[in-house]
């Protein structure tokens, strides 16, 4: 449902690709913490970790359309920075 609705959207694979990649390596790097906390996978990390790929999934589309609007005004990003 999610990945229709980012379709609509954004009507580009490869946007949505962008996007969804970041999903992948916000789980390794929260599993890169547990494990240099030593701490367990319990529920509460659980919980932690759904939040977290919402939010960064959030953050990625806030980008992607940040770019998109940009392209779309015949501005470099790079102007802004």
């Amino acid at each position: 449902m999610v990945l229709l609705v980012l379709v609509l959207l954004f009507k580009d694979f490869l946007q949505l690709l962008t996007i969804l990649t970041a999903l992948p390596l916000s789980i390794g790097g929260a599993a890169v913490g547990l494990l240099a906390y030593g701490a367990a996978l319990d529920m509460s990390s659980v919980i932690g970790i759904l939040m977290l790929m919402g939010i960064v999934t959030k953050n990625s589309i806030l980008l992607v359309d940040f770019v998109i609007e940009k392209r779309r005004h015949c501005c470099k990003v790079s102007d802004e920075a």
